[in-house]
């Protein structure tokens, strides 16, 4: 590899700086360039994270990918979310959990996030009351932002069980996503 992650010098691959204008570079070196490049931009990425957290640049938030959820079942896990954290980083402070885009009412849905499946574990979310009763955007109740019931907590439980305790009994489902900060 060119790139030193020790040093963080970058010696150029061979034939890189020696081609001329119209001269084909071989693959192998334009390969070597593209990882040694992937390389020194993660490897500085991942060192400027507690940098700029200690200089007071946060904001580093992070998404699960969105799930649709069907909001029929009762007493059942209805989504697991897996918590992606950078390389080094094993705590997050979950900030919230997102409802939106309902294909009917939702409003009388109670969900908890718990750390384990079948509500077990901690609950991160306790007993919240949906109310989210359409998908049409600009209309009130569109969407829900949901907090942590013990929102100073840092995590480290690799996923997070949405929990139905009490649905609607019928197929009404809603995208659900959860967004967090990585423990820096």
């Amino acid at each position: 590899m060119s790139y030193n992650t020790g040093t963080g010098v970058y010696t150029p691959a061979a034939g890189a700086t020696t081609a001329t204008a119209g001269q084909t570079i071989a693959s192998a070196t334009w390969n070597a360039i593209h990882s040694d490049l992937s390389t020194a931009l993660t490897t500085l990425g991942e060192a400027m994270i507690p940098v700029l957290s200690s200089i007071g640049i946060r904001n580093t938030y992070y998404s699960t990918a969105p799930v649709v959820v069907n909001f029929a079942a009762s007493s059942s896990d209805a989504a697991t979310f897996t918590i992606a954290l950078p390389t080094g980083i094993t705590t997050y402070r979950l900030e919230s959990m997102r409802v939106y885009g309902a294909g009917g009412n939702l409003n009388s849905v109670v969900v908890s996030l718990y750390t384990a499946a079948s509500g077990g574990g901690t609950a991160v979310i306790g007993s919240t009351t949906l109310t989210v009763n359409t998908s049409l955007p600009n209309t009130n109740n569109s969407a829900q932002l949901i907090n942590p019931s013990l929102g100073n907590i840092m995590w480290n439980a690799g996923q997070l069980f949405l929990h139905i305790t009490s649905s609607t009994a019928t197929s009404n489902t809603a995208t659900v996503s959860l967004r967090y900060e990585p423990g820096f």
